[in-house]
């Protein structure tokens, strides 16, 4: 029989007078390192990272990065750790035009869409029209562009 243990929760969202952010990090972690023990930090990008509410904006993404010398590395079909993934460079233009087509295809599916409760409806939401596997396109992770740095 598998159990599992609460992970323990740290908030370290600072306050008037509190260390940096990157000690507050560091004290929270310290314990648990030592042990070697995962915990849960709460709170670290509370202190008003401009990225959390602007990167949310595709609009905002596409005005920065569209011109013509912004490119991006992407993932094509399966997963990152799937032998033989592709992973071309190309505009992000073209990689923002991938996203609008997939939207008016798909609709919004992600984190942030509410889905049903229900587990025969929730297989049927996420399964209803989604493209096969090999036809996804996404975001490799790739260096942060020298426009975006202002937000983090």
């Amino acid at each position: 029989t598998l159990t599992t243990k609460p992970i323990p929760t740290v908030d370290v969202a600072g306050g008037a007078g509190s260390s940096s952010l990157q000690d507050r990090i560091a004290d929270a972690l310290r314990p648990f390192h030592a042990e070697q023990k995962p915990v849960l930090l709460c709170g670290a990008l509370d202190d008003g990272m401009p990225a959390m509410t602007k990167w949310k904006d595709l609009d905002y993404l596409k005005a920065k990065l569209s011109d013509a010398d912004s490119m991006g590395s992407v993932e094509i079909g399966g997963s990152y750790a799937t032998p033989g993934v592709e992973r071309p460079e190309i505009p992000m233009e073209q990689y923002f035009l991938y996203l609008d087509m997939f939207r008016s295809q798909h609709g919004d599916i992600g984190p942030e869409t509410p889905l049903p409760t229900d587990s025969s409806e929730l297989t049927k939401a996420l399964l209803q029209d989604l493209p096969p596997t090999d036809q996804l396109v996404y975001m490799a992770q790739n260096e942060l562009p020298k426009c975006l740095a202002d937000d983090v």
